[in-house]
């Protein structure tokens, strides 16, 4: 367990680590003149936030129906891999399924 002394001074390591990240981010923010309200009104104008909206809630209504309906049984399913792509198209050799 950590003593007073040890959490002051993690405290203070990663506020300072923080500190200097947000730095980076600004500094790298200014640069490059990203705005961040251009970028969420480009995708709030183009209309992705909102598809990607309606498919998260009839993903959710799907799987509670199936569920209530005893149509799958989704407790048992696996949850997959988001890296398992990535590694298909970058490996030489196909992984097994």
């Amino acid at each position: 367990m950590l003593n007073e002394a040890q959490v002051q001074a993690l405290t203070t390591q990663v506020l300072w680590a923080a500190f200097a990240l947000a730095l980076v981010f600004g500094a790298i923010a200014q640069r490059t003149h990203f705005c961040t309200m251009g970028a969420l009104s480009d995708i709030v104008d183009d209309g992705r936030l909102v598809a990607h909206a309606h498919v998260g809630a009839g993903r959710g209504r799907g799987r509670a129906r199936l569920q209530r309906d005893g149509g799958a049984g989704l407790g048992a399913s696996r949850r997959h891999d988001l890296r398992e792509p990535a590694r298909r198209l970058c490996s030489a050799t196909p992984r097994a399924a």
